[in-house]
């Protein structure tokens, strides 16, 4: 609508919180991106250091801790003392940063929320402008 300049036909407000929202979502698009890309360098740099097998085993603990945390699947997986494909330590920092930018990224929850409401501030403009009625 911007590029076809088909916002004109909308009264200032409407057209206000249509450019907010846009403005919204490329930035989620954005972090989308990025974050793709910073977690194909994490896989890259843990499988020079991890045994896939347990990576699939952390990844699996990992998944079922999202849904109920348990300290004892934790313990028993570091207690077995999965094997290192490499002591290089350059590796494993720059395993560790790449790890930790993806966890500073998650700020992008906090984009979601912001553009589901206004997303419902967009609908609720054109309803009360166009009189429309309904879900």
């Amino acid at each position: 609508m911007k590029s076809s300049g088909s916002l004109r036909y909308f009264k200032k407000k409407v057209a206000s919180e249509v450019a907010k929202y846009d403005r919204l979502c490329r930035i989620i698009q954005t972090n989308q991106v990025l974050d793709g890309n910073i977690y194909t360098e994490v896989r890259k740099l843990r499988a020079q250091l991890f045994e896939f097998k347990y990576n699939d085993i952390a990844n699996t603990i990992y998944q079922a801790n999202k849904k109920s945390f348990d300290y004892d699947r934790v313990d028993s997986f570091t207690r077995s003392g999965p094997p290192l494909l490499s002591n290089n330590k350059i590796l494993f920092n720059q395993y560790i940063e790449l790890v930790r930018s993806r966890f500073l990224r998650r700020s992008i929850v906090g984009y979601a929320d912001s553009t589901l409401n206004q997303a419902n501030i967009l609908i609720s403009e054109l309803k009360k402008e166009y009189h429309l009625k309904g879900d």
